[in-house]
């Protein structure tokens, strides 16, 4: 009971109740208690309530021969009793009427008629009062209307449900029918159902159920219609669907999802969830990457495990497809490691796995470490079966053992687990003897014996060393022994290469190892003291021979028998027969091998061969030289060939002989054949033993072009052929043009000619191309046409123009030279001349030299004519005592003398003392013996001086004029 509606008083003696309903009835207990016990009373409350409403009569509109029905549901307690009500007149007092049914409270009236229209009435009333509810039914005549939109577009994908409205009213209620586009009534089929309300309900729609629907409305007042439009569309699929994905912790995982959606549909787009919860990339955080049907998990780690969900949708379906993502790891190293069952030679370890990391353990590595003989070094010992969790472990005696363990799974090896307790074996004698020995000299009188060492986990004991053992093989003499405690061991004084039997036996504290096996070794080696005898040559064709010889007795080779060498060399060709030094070269045959296949030599050829004997030592004294001739081969091909046109139907072959005869040349074989006919006969001539090394072949086809295949021969066949093409075209007159001359306009190049007399109508190409372009025009022209004007050419470029003349095979060009067209491209304009540096250095140039002029011309305006002593005096001054500092000129020079007028040559002057300086080539001498001569207070002379001075400056020194600008610059260049 809800604590608001209850209240104690007097001490908890009174429960007040507030706002009883029914739900309160029942039976109610006070008990009270002390020391001495409880008492209990009860009471029954019976909780009773005036008529209250469940459900209303509801008003209605409704057609004549339709069914009413009024509900009236009430309740309270006692039970309220309900009756019916016309415009306030009970039914029990008028007349009966057998359309009307009260049935459980609710009023049924069927086929109602228009004087059905009225107020009904339900009243429910107990003991405790009454509620009466009012209904207006009216009954009325109306056509029917449909108030579903009209066109009204319906989409769906296949294999879902649609439901397409047809809201109709009228009265009486009209009848509601759906037909498809074809006038055929949609029940036929059963997925098609049509509700009470009018709406057409198509389960599993597929692509043949898109069309046009019509849906009409009839009673007895007329009928009505809509249209209404489904189109299905292709249901969502995902084609590929993400994969379950094993990565490690801390990587990159991958989830792809590729799905097809109808093309008609513009909304679509593929969702991922981890979880039922859609997953978004964060602005500050990378670890989701969402590129169109990818999703990257960055830094994948356990938690990110789970099932991750594709979802692709649009704005009719949604598909999804899942993947589970399992993040592995190397395990975790085992822990609490435990010895059992210590033994002399064993010991049972025992561990306990570390986490697997969702990648199954599939085996253990037990690694050991021992402190006396490699301290720190951990050493694997063995590997077990990764369902195991202990093994017991096989030991050597005298070894300090702490064992750790390594588990394995998919990703990798885990750390090691921590060491082991220790664990002492007690010593014992040596299991094993050393292995790999080996006894060879490495003097032909001694012995040295070398063995592998064992390791200190073989010792078993302290202070090991070994006993060295070894005779003679095949005597019975008591064997030489020593003991060392490492190897080598060196014997001296043994006979050469002789074979010896060798043991080697460990030994230690505790006592001796097993009895050890004899081994075999060998002395030391001498060189072979003999040849091989009956050596054979064999020749097998122009280039290999066949070598065999006779195998040289053991104990003539004094070592181990590695195999024979034969050395050839070539003394001389057969067919010059001068001999010469060549290279000799060496065939190895390894092993006991008394015969060899000798290769690459030259035909028609004298060789020398020798074989010898070799050991571990080296070389024996080879055999006799044997003679070896080779006969002839085939011949290389000729060293060249040519042709000459000799007629229209015959051409000579030139030729020369092969470089390579390889024998006498006994004559050549000619082939040929038309290049452009290679059905046609092949033609072949042979051609023996020629005094002269050509050959004319005639009737030939005229302005044919034929292949020619020249081969030589010798007794030992036909060599390879020369190829050459030729031509019984003859050739055109290649034109003498007289004075080729040119002009040119904004956009074409105008070339004109004179021909010689007698080469009229010949036929030749100009060929011209721009600067700026790959493209080779072309253009036949006649020499008797005099000019051509090439048109339509780019303004401001430069174009390479050819003559060419077409001979047999070749175009030859005899006329070429590279034309300006004029006219100017703005643009390339500026490109090629306002932004080149020459150009802006020579404008600034100009600017200078004009201001430079200026000055001098204003300092001539404003002073007289004066004339420098200084530079008269050093004009007769030999050049070897000339200061030869600029600096010694600025001295003495006047403005005047700097700057007046002085002719120019037409170079720089040389620095020998015979050029005289620029300037005037007076002197003193020529004005008076005397040096007594009056000077201005500037050092000039007085006015007669000045007044010759002019004089002279008319004519100047190589020069044609008076200095100006344009001189000046000619003079710079």
């Amino acid at each position: 009971m809800p604590a608001d509606r209850v209240s104690y008083e007097n001490y908890n003696k009174t429960l007040h109740i507030n706002s009883m309903t029914e739900v309160d009835d029942g039976e109610y207990h006070c008990a009270v208690e002390n020391t001495q016990g409880t008492a209990r009373h009860s009471y029954s409350v019976m909780v009773e309530a005036a008529p209250y409403w469940i459900k209303k009569p509801e008003n209605g509109v409704y057609g004549i021969g339709e069914t009413v029905r009024l509900g009236c549901e009430v309740e309270g307690k006692p039970k309220p009793k309900i009756t019916w009500k016309i415009n306030g007149e009970p039914i029990g007092k008028l007349d009966p009427d057998q359309r009307r049914i009260v049935k459980d409270g609710a009023l049924i009236l069927r086929d109602v008629i228009t004087e059905d229209t009225a107020v009904w009435q339900c009243e429910a009333a107990n003991k405790h009062g009454y509620i009466i509810a009012n209904a207006y039914i009216n009954i009325l005549k109306l056509p029917p209307q449909i108030l579903t939109q009209n066109n009204k577009e319906y989409a769906v994908v296949q294999d879902q449900t649609v439901f397409m409205d047809c809201k109709a009213f009228g009265a009486p209620q009209p009848q509601v029918q759906w037909e498809n586009e074809d006038g055929e009534p949609v029940l036929q089929d059963v997925r098609y159902f049509i509700y009470t309300n009018g709406t057409l309900r198509i389960r599993k729609a597929g692509k043949n159920d898109s069309g046009l629907y019509n849906c009409s409305a009839n009673n007895d007042l007329g009928s009505t219609a809509i249209t209404a439009v489904l189109n299905v569309k292709n249901a969502t699929r995902i084609i590929e669907p993400p994969k379950n994905t094993k990565v490690r912790n801390n990587t990159k995982a991958n989830f792809e999802c590729r799905a097809i959606f109808d093309a008609s549909l513009d909304e679509t787009a593929i969702h991922w969830k981890k979880g039922g919860v859609e997953i978004h990339e964060e602005g500050d955080n990378d670890k989701y990457f969402i590129e169109k049907e990818k999703l990257t998990i960055n830094y994948a780690n356990f938690k990110d495990q789970g099932t991750y969900t594709c979802v692709a949708n649009t704005t009719l379906d949604s598909v999804e497809a899942h993947a589970d993502l399992v993040v592995i790891e190397r395990p975790d190293p085992p822990y609490d490691l435990k010895l059992y069952d210590h033994e002399d030679r064993s010991v049972r370890l025992a561990w306990t796995a570390g986490k697997e990391h969702k990648s199954p353990i599939h085996e253990f590595i037990i690694e050991f470490e021992e402190d006396v003989f490699d301290k720190g070094h951990w050493q694997k010992l063995e590997t077990v079966d990764g369902s195991l969790d202990s093994v017991e472990l096989k030991l050597s005696p005298f070894v300090n053992y702490q064992f750790r363990v390594i588990a394995i799974n998919g990703v990798g090896k885990s750390d090691a687990s921590k060491p082991s307790e220790r664990f002492q074996t007690p010593p014992a004698a040596p299991d094993k003897n050393p292995a790999e020995i080996i006894g060879k000299g490495n003097d032909s009188h001694n012995l040295l014996i070398t063995w592998k060492q064992l390791r200190g986990i073989d010792w078993n004991a302290p202070n090991l060393r070994y006993k060295v053992m070894w005779r003679e093989k095949g005597k019975e003499d008591p064997w030489n022994e020593t003991t060392i405690d490492t190897p080598p061991l060196l014997i001296e004084n043994t006979p050469i290469f002789t074979e010896y039997e060798i043991q080697i036996q460990a030994i230690n504290d505790e006592g001796m190892g097993p009895q050890p096996v004899s081994q075999v070794g060998y002395s030391g080696e001498d060189f072979p003291t003999a040849h091989p005898d009956n050596v054979t040559v064999k020749t097998i064709n122009s280039t290999v021979v066949s070598v065999t010889w006779q195998r040289v007795p053991k104990d003539k080779i004094r070592g181990h028998l590695l195999g024979y060498k034969i050395t050839y060399w070539k003394v001389q060709s057969r067919l010059h027969r001068r001999k010469r030094h060549t290279h000799q070269h060496e065939v190895r045959i390894p092993h006991d091998v008394t015969h060899a296949i000798i290769t690459n030599l030259d035909p028609y050829s004298e060789y020398m061969l020798k074989v010898k004997v070799y050991n571990g030592k080296g070389d024996g004294p080879p055999s006799p030289a044997v003679t070896v001739l080779t006969p002839e081969g085939a011949p290389g091909k000729p060293a060249s060939l040519k042709i000459e046109h000799l007629s229209d139907t015959s051409l000579i072959l030139k030729w020369t002989q092969p470089h390579n005869p390889n024998g006498i040349i006994i004559g050549y074989e000619l082939q040929y054949q038309k290049v452009s006919d290679p059905e046609s006969i092949f033609e072949s001539i042979n051609i023996p033993n020629p005094v002269g090394l050509n050959w004319t072949v005639a009737n030939l086809s005229p302005t044919s072009k034929y292949k020619f295949y020249l081969t030589a021969m010798t007794n030992g066949g036909l060599g390879r052929p020369i190829v050459i093409e030729g031509s019984t075209i003859p050739e055109k007159v290649v034109p003498t043009l007289n004075n080729v001359t040119y002009s040119t306009g904004d956009n074409y190049i105008h070339l004109k000619w004179i021909t010689h007399e007698l080469e009229q109508n010949i036929e030749f190409q100009i060929h011209y191309k721009s600067n700026k372009s790959e493209d080779i025009h072309k253009v036949k022209v006649n020499t008797t046409e005099m000019s051509l004007k090439l048109q339509n050419l780019d303004p401001g470029s430069s174009y390479n123009i050819k003559f060419k003349a077409l001979n047999r095979t070749d175009e030859v060009t005899f006329w070429e030279d590279d034309v300006q067209v004029g006219g100017v491209v703005p643009s390339e304009m500026f490109e090629s001349i306002a932004t080149q540096g020459w150009f802006i250095g020579l404008i600034s140039a100009i600017v200078l030299l004009i201001l430079v002029l200026l000055i001098i011309c204003f300092i001539k305006r404003n002073k007289g004519g004066k004339y420098s002593v200084k530079d008269k005096e050093d004009a007769h001054v030999d050049s070897e005592a000339r200061p030869m500092k600029d600096e010694t000129f600025g001295e003495y020079r006047s403005l005047e003398s700097d700057h007046e007028e002085k002719p120019f040559t037409s170079s720089q002057p040389s620095l020998n003392g015979d050029i005289k300086p620029l300037g005037s080539d007076d002197s003193l001498a020529d004005y008076g013996g005397s040096v007594d001569v009056q000077f201005n207070e500037d050092g000039s002379f007085i006015g007669q001086y000045s007044g010759a001075r002019e004089k002279d400056v008319t004519g100047g020194n190589d020069s044609s004029g008076g200095t100006s600008p344009v001189n000046a610059v000619r003079a710079l260049e």
